[in-house]
Formats: C-alpha cells, structure tokens, sequence
C-alpha cells in the first residue's frame, strides 16, 4: 500500500490534482449536453417523418415536384442542393 499512496501523492505534489469543478460549472455542461441531444433527436425525427411523407408519395407525383424516388434519402437527410435543378 506504501506504494500506492506514494504514487498518488507524487501527482499531488507534481500539480496533477484535478481541480474540482463548481456545481454550477457541472449543471451548465449537463445543461448544454441535454440540449445537443434534444436537439439530435428533434433531427432524426424530422428526417424519419420527410422520409414517411416522401415514400408515401407515388412516383407521379414525387415527378410533380422534381423528386425521383432514388432522391428520397439524400433529401431527408439535406445532401441534395435545395431550390430548383436543372437537367440537360
């Protein structure tokens, strides 16, 4: 045991002590770490329900309005240039 206590006191004296954090510090990064994920979430189910709309839709009137059914996903995910595209 001697020579744990000596290993831990040597980081000690060495200033590798972690400094404890402030409750508040802690609660405002929980704070911020919850809101990224609400906001992933909130993501994915947007995606999941333009992804539900689209497929729904039959391939006329995906046709309408400029979509081809390969097109779907990297529509729902944002990868396709929004506004109007030109074929030549």
């Amino acid at each position: 045991m001697a020579g744990a206590a000596a290993f831990a006191n040597a980081g000690v004296e060495r200033g590798l002590r972690r400094k404890p954090e402030s409750q508040a510090g802690i609660a405002r990064r929980g704070g911020t770490i919850t809101l990224d994920l609400i906001g992933v979430y909130r993501r994915w189910q947007q995606k999941k329900a333009t992804r539900r709309a689209l497929y729904a839709l039959s391939d006329e009137k995906l046709l309408d309005i400029g979509i081809q059914r390969g097109e779907v996903e990297a529509i729902a995910c944002g990868k396709l240039p929004r506004g109007p595209r030109f074929t030549h």
